[in-house]
């Protein structure tokens, strides 16, 4: 949170260049970081799908207050639609007359609505999700992940920790270790330790504590899923975008 240095003098006139809210700019630039985790409970059977959402908001403020508020409610609303579209609850369309995005409930299919009609369903489903949740994860992955400095190279140490509730939930914890590549030798190098949750096929990850910190470098997250002997998704945070790994053992 800093002062706008738009902001009119004694609230009456705004500063020349500077574009007035009302009668004069608000007070207030905000940078708000909002961290939410959502987790995506699957009726048909019994699997808690998680997602973790990383955003900074930055808007005009009239009080501090109303800056962690808007952007707590932002944060809400579009990490809701984002964690449903990981789960595969919903989808994205574009209008072709106007253009504007917008969100549709996904086609159920029969067998998932036969399996939700049968009484043992759930029970089965959480079988079957504690099961999914195996050690197959659990290793050495290495890749790359991009950010607005181009792509970095990604070393991924996981071990699996307890079961978290009873919704087949596996704690993860391991290291992130990153590490400039020959075509993008500006890239920092660090690493740090990092725990998360595995739920079926997709892992959440987020830095907790610096092992090796270079200057001005920061943690990022990793939303993925598992696919055979590939490890990919969403990073969150940092300005950065999508990862990739293979197993590296």
């Amino acid at each position: 949170m800093q002062r706008n240095p738009c902001a009119a003098a004694n609230n009456k006139q705004p500063k020349s260049g500077c574009l007035p809210l009302g009668t004069a700019a608000v007070p207030y630039i905000a940078h708000v970081p909002v961290e939410i985790d959502f987790r995506v409970l699957n009726s048909a059977d019994g699997r808690v799908i998680p997602y973790l959402f990383h955003k900074t908001y930055q808007f005009a403020a009239q009080s501090p207050q109303e800056a962690q508020d808007q952007a707590l409610r932002d944060g809400i609303q579009e990490g809701t639609l984002a964690a449903l579209q990981s789960a595969g609850v919903i989808d994205s369309f574009t209008d072709p007359q106007t253009r504007r995005m917008g969100y549709r409930v996904k086609a159920v299919p029969a067998a998932t609505l036969a399996a939700a009609a049968d009484p043992g369903a759930a029970a089965r489903g959480l079988a079957a999700a504690a099961s999914a949740n195996n050690p197959g994860i659990v290793g050495d992955w290495q890749g790359t992940y991009t950010c607005r400095l181009g792509k970095i190279g990604l070393k991924l140490h996981l071990t699996q920790g307890a079961q978290l509730g009873d919704g087949g939930v596996m704690a993860m914890n391991g290291t992130f270790e990153f590490y400039p590549l020959p075509d993008n030798p500006m890239a920092p190098a660090g690493s740090y330790e990092v725990n998360g949750r595995l739920a079926a096929d997709k892992i959440i990850i987020a830095g907790q504590r610096w092992i090796d910190r270079p200057r001005g470098a920061g943690m990022v997250g990793l939303n993925g899923s598992l696919s055979g002997a590939t490890l990919s998704g969403k990073v969150t945070g940092g300005g950065c975008t999508q990862f990739e790994l293979k197993r590296a053992n």
